[in-house]
């Protein structure tokens, strides 16, 4: 999507012409479709899975007001800041928040792939998130690095709730107080069906 908003805004460069209309017309079009079963979506799909069953719609209709909150600020800020920027700063701002906003969600969101029923969830936030930034930069990083280098093979890293696990059964240092986090199946009073 960062492309696709950077496009739009050095479009704007071009000098006044039909061509200059349709090329802005052409890569917000774009833009929009990528964003739209993307980005757009996510906070809404997130939010609904993240809280617990007992507070769900509490959660999410907080969620929610947040979202609209900060989207109507963005609607009332946004002419003043296209007045003051001009649409090709004010866009190439949008698109350097983007880089950021995708650091910090990778950095700090969990990826929920790993588990299949909303009640689960709760596994998934258990482990804490310092943990979830040491695993991102000591195994994801590098090995992402290693896999899209061209010669380079990387084994595919151990999931982070095992990896999780893993470092909470080695001996720990008086600064770690995490507490035993395992999923669902590694529990001893796991349910099994009969």
């Amino acid at each position: 999507m960062v492309p696709l908003l950077l496009a739009t805004a050095f479009s704007f460069k071009i000098p006044q012409s039909t061509a200059k209309f349709a090329v802005v017309e052409l890569f917000v079009i774009l833009y929009t479709a990528a964003y739209s079963p993307g980005a757009g979506v996510v906070p809404f799909q997130y939010s609904s899975e993240v809280f617990p069953l007992i507070n769900r719609e509490a959660g999410m209709s907080f969620a929610c007001s947040v979202n609209y909150l900060l989207a109507g600020l963005l609607a009332l800020t946004v002419p003043q800041l296209n007045h003051a920027l001009g649409p090709t700063r004010l866009l190439g701002l949008f698109a350097g928040l983007d880089i950021i906003a995708a650091i910090l969600a990778w950095l700090f969101v969990s990826g929920t792939a790993q588990i299949t029923t909303l009640e689960d969830m709760n596994y998934i936030f258990g482990v804490l998130t310092a943990r979830h930034v040491q695993y991102q930069i000591k195994e994801s990083l590098p090995w992402t690095l290693r896999h899209y280098t061209p010669g380079l093979y990387a084994d595919e890293p151990i999931p982070l709730y095992t990896w999780n696990r893993q470092k909470n059964l080695e001996p720990r240092h008086q600064e770690d107080d995490y507490s035993d986090q395992t999923m669902p199946d590694e529990r001893d009073d796991a349910i099994t069906p009969i």
